[in-house]
């Protein structure tokens, strides 16, 4: 292996390897185990160097990609690729610049036999080289790199002894491998796929470069290419700052990092405090105060993103993940603070790439991030230095005290495996159960563990005035076993996830089984209705809804149609003006097609939590919610698929003689 180092010299080039297990795998954490320290080539050489200069225009990211034949053997390949990882990587080359002005990027150097490189310091920089011979071929994860992949074999000091560069196949900065395969690590964890680095330049640093439901699998693509971009332990310790120099300590002639080892079987160097901060905190549970060892990014432009997010001026870090082990603890954000941030280790409700993540991003050194292309992300959001510092348990109890929402947490137990009242989840873009179950305690398991036990007799916390038994956790164990809202997912027979809760869920509920008249949309939302929301049939039947308490709804603001526009599938809309926030419309209607009639009750959301106030106290706002049929450019349809009444045959009073058809949700499960 060859590179020349100097201070002034950048250049980024990046090989990369994504395995998608096979094996279907609906809910799973992310393990990044990532490649041993003998399996990343070092200080691979460049054709050519450029020196950075702070006026010069930045490159775009970049991407070309190589299918393993395990991944084209795939049934579902062309879908895979063009559904989920062109417009994953089409986002990532929009959202990112690199540092570096653009250079002429190499191939692969091979793999040493034994691992073994020589080195020897040039007038330009460090040279490495195979101090054996070569392996005859070249593995990046489980995927061995075609020949013409690679440069000639180099086993001299000389950088171009025996090894003349041969004409680079990579058009751009990062070269992605996929792959389809069945190993050892696919067997660990519930893992649905993982992702390594494979090659690390000198220059920068940088890392040399079945479907079931496309949503994870989305996730999965985007996770794991941020883990490879620098969101991983074997590259804290090469991070640099914006002028270039790096943030942990280097040794002179080598320039790796001098600090040491944290894992050398991993490959995993320690890196300065500049970068990741250790700090012993209080953690109060139900039963004391205890000391919690953790993690925090604490570089400068992910502290200055997170004082603002979470509204807490003097935040010292932002704390990385401290449980699940190897590949899961320090390779994530903590799942407590940040939920469903794309990074956070396991995939619960639908994710969301914040500016935290991307600022990361840009405290490597490597790149400079397009911020208008975060999304917002309601979990933390304004909860303050409480929520961002202590327990769960300390921040439920200090909001309750304020009298305030102690969302994202929740305090509703489920006494059964499942219940069947749904609420919101922050943000409003989809809902599901609260997750806080009972669960059996085992002596050498995490949740035995006093300081996360938050309910109980000794528990301030209650739920309706009544104690929550002690053995209730929330379900998910990277969320320190706070209870949160958590997303519910259907399976079809086969055990596929057929539809989400997530209100953008692309696949549509059928006229025969949408009680709730939801619609599901990229412009939905997640809006509470009444529990005893009910549809009436002919000959004395009735249908209870097996989702109540919330559901999604296709929302557009208006300023000629007086406010926020609620519509429910059928063709029914309901107008919800300024100044009525939560309050309850009647619902009695009947839909032509199906002849059902529908009862129940509506929440009119705040219409200036959606729209602007000019649309919401316009002259042609209502004082009151009104319920009416489809309205086509302002005008009632004459032929409207609603009856503002209730069905011919459908009357009140045989509600009260119907057999009661309860509809249960065998199908669904949590996700974690």
């Amino acid at each position: 292996m060859g590179a020349y180092f100097h201070s002034g010299f950048y250049f980024v080039t990046h090989w990369l390897c994504v395995i998608y297990c096979l094996g279907g795998i609906n809910c799973f954490p992310c393990n990044h185990l990532g490649l041993k320290a003998d399996d990343v080539v070092q200080n691979v050489a460049v054709l050519r160097t450029a020196r950075f200069k702070r006026s010069a225009e930045h490159s775009r990211l970049s991407f070309s990609v190589y299918m393993d034949p395990s991944f084209t053997g795939l049934p579902n390949d062309s879908e895979i690729r063009s559904l989920i990882v062109d417009p994953a990587l089409k986002f990532f080359e929009k959202a990112l610049y690199l540092r570096s002005p653009p250079v002429t990027l190499a191939n692969l150097d091979r793999s040493c036999k034994k691992g073994i490189n020589g080195s020897s310091q040039l007038a330009k920089g460090t040279n490495s080289f195979c101090a054996l011979d070569c392996e005859e071929v070249t593995h990046c994860g489980p995927v061995s790199i075609p020949p013409e992949h690679l440069n000639g074999r180099k086993l001299s000091s000389d950088i171009y002894d025996h090894n003349e560069m041969e004409s680079p196949v990579n058009t751009g900065s990062f070269l992605l491998y996929l792959a389809a395969k069945r190993t050892k690590k696919c067997t660990k964890a519930g893992i649905l796929g993982y992702s390594s680095h494979c090659q690390r330049e000198m220059n920068t640093d940088s890392h040399s470069d079945h479907l079931r439901d496309l949503s994870q699998l989305d996730y999965f693509v985007r996770h794991e290419v941020l883990h490879i971009l620098g969101f991983s332990p074997s590259l804290y310790a090469f991070f640099r700052d914006v002028n270039g120099t790096p943030l942990t300590p280097r040794r002179p002639k080598s320039g790796i990092p001098a600090l040491g080892w944290l894992n050398s079987a991993r490959g995993i160097y320690k890196w300065s405090e500049r970068v990741i901060r250790t700090k012993v905190r209080d953690w109060p549970s139900a039963l004391g105060t205890f000391q919690r060892k953790i993690h925090m990014v604490v570089t400068p432009t992910v502290l200055r993103f997170a004082r603002e997010y979470f509204s807490c001026p003097h935040l010292e870090g932002v704390e990385l993940e401290n449980q699940g082990g190897v590949g899961v603890s320090l390779s994530h954000w903590e799942m407590r603070i940040l939920g469903n941030e794309l990074m956070t280790a396991t995939y619960t409700n639908v994710f969301r790439l914040s500016n935290l993540t991307l600022a990361f991003l840009e405290d490597t050194g490597w790149y400079l991030p397009n911020y208008s292309l975060a999304e917002h992300l309601a979990w933390g959001a304004k909860r303050g230095c409480v929520f961002s510092t202590a327990s769960c348990y300390s921040y439920m109890l200090d909001q309750l005290a304020r009298e305030a929402d102690i969302a994202p947490f929740c305090l509703t137990p489920q006494d059964k495996p499942l219940g069947d009242l749904f609420v919101c989840t922050p943000g409003r873009r989809s809902f599901g159960y609260c997750n806080l179950i009972q669960m059996a305690r085992k002596s050498n398991a995490t949740d035995s563990h006093p300081m996360y036990t938050y309910f109980g007799n000794t528990s301030r916390l209650k739920y309706q005035g009544r104690a929550i038994p002690h053995d209730y956790f929330g379900k998910v164990d990277l969320a320190d076993f706070c209870p949160f809202v958590q997303e519910v997912t259907w399976l079809d027979p086969n055990g596929a996830s057929s539809r989400s809760s997530y209100c953008g869920d692309p696949r549509t509920l059928t006229n025969l089984n949408n009680y709730n008249l939801e619609v599901y949309g990229p412009n939905s939302i997640c809006l509470s209705i009444a529990p005893n929301w009910i549809l009436l049939g002919k000959k004395s039947t009735a249908y209870e809804a097996p989702v109540r308490g919330a559901g999604c709804y296709k929302y557009r603001c208006s300023h000629k149609e007086g406010g926020l526009i609620v519509e429910l599938a059928g063709g029914l809309q309901i107008l919800c003006p300024a100044g009525v926030p939560t309050t309850l419309v009647n619902i009695s209607v009947c839909l032509r097609e199906s002849g059902l009639t529908v009862l129940g009750h509506f929440h009119c959301p705040e219409c200036t939590s959606y729209c602007s106030t000019a649309v919401c106290f316009s002259r042609n706002s209502s004082k009151s919610p009104v319920v009416r049929p489809y309205l086509k450019n302002g005008t009632m349809l004459s032929q409207s698929p609603v009856f503002l009444q209730p069905c011919r045959g459908n009357t009140l009073a045989s509600m009260f003689e119907a057999i009661i058809f309860v509809l249960t949700f065998n199908s669904i499960k949590f996700c974690f």
